[in-house]
């Protein structure tokens, strides 16, 4: 659930990471031994909260999400200046990293039917909970070190029943439908 924002010295380590997203900054952090990755809103819009909304919706969209195949999230940490999402850590890599790394994995048939099974598999429950990923893309799909199995990552983009804003779409990947100003034809169809 939601908590009081860390003291740093909470933290066995805090490493941030290169990437970052328009509203946040990634780490991976770790507690009492146990690595998570931590998206934190950027300080500067620490008070914005129509920002900080948009966090405690990833989050509780996440919460509400049971899958093998999809990230678990696990806390929803804030402060009056600062808050974070804390989820599993995936160790492995993203399906574009994957690509660049092994190409040769996705040559083999047994390899993509197993992969699209897992991220269908992902889909569907995401549906069944009335969650629409609306960004789903190579750098939102992790493969795991261990298995090379699907997780589904970032629901920063994702619409529900009871969320039914979004800060945007990734051009090249967003179905037109999303790249209206009325966003209110998104639906499954548009993670398909």
């Amino acid at each position: 659930g939601s908590e009081t924002a860390r003291a740093a010295s909470e933290f066995d380590m805090l490493t941030p990471l290169d990437a970052t997203g328009g509203t946040s900054l990634p780490f991976i952090c770790r507690i009492k031994g146990r690595e998570f990755f931590m998206k934190r809103l950027k300080p500067e819009l620490s008070d914005n909260e129509a920002y900080r909304n948009l966090f405690r919706k990833e989050f509780h969209l996440g919460r509400e999400l049971c899958s093998p195949h999809i990230v678990k999230y696990e806390q929803l940490v804030e402060s009056e200046t600062d808050i974070y999402i804390l989820r599993e850590n995936v160790c492995g890599a993203t399906l574009d990293q994957k690509l660049r790394i092994s190409p040769e994995w996705f040559g083999e048939r047994k390899h993509l039917d197993r992969l699209f099974n897992q991220l269908l598999d992902a889909v569907e429950h995401m549906h069944s909970c009335h969650v629409v990923h609306a960004d789903l893309k190579p750098q939102n799909v992790m493969l795991t070190r261990i298995n090379n199995d699907v997780k589904i990552i970032d629901l920063g983009f994702a619409f529900a029943d009871s969320y039914t804003y979004s800060t945007g779409c990734t051009p090249g990947y967003a179905a037109p439908e999303q790249q209206e100003a009325n966003k209110q034809t998104v639906d499954a169809s548009t993670d398909v």
